[in-house]
């Protein structure tokens, strides 16, 4: 009679286990490939960020593994961006 009792409590335990939120949270985690990876995830700031620093063709890359988008695409936009953080003169 003990053991079934242990028995049914490890399992309500288990079964308690691989739904909880935690478990729920690494198995996503691993679905999409993050779990593990160290690897920032890079944004449109970090374009800029290498732009202002003067590294164009780092920022190119970076816009097309961002966006998907081919060499020419990516560096049209770029330049676009790069006019943009230009600072304009203004007349007074």
């Amino acid at each position: 009679m003990v053991r079934l009792y242990f028995i049914i409590i490890l399992s309500l335990c288990v079964y308690i286990s691989l739904h909880s939120r935690w478990f729920r949270y690494l198995k996503q985690k691993w679905r999409d490939g993050n779990l593990g990876s160290q690897k920032e995830k890079l944004t449109m700031f970090d374009v800029r960020r290498l732009l202002i620093k003067g590294e164009k063709d780092l920022a190119v890359r970076v816009y097309c593994d961002l966006f998907k988008t081919s060499t020419e695409e990516a560096s049209m936009a770029v330049d676009e961006i790069e006019r943009s953080i230009q600072p304009k003169d203004f007349e007074f």
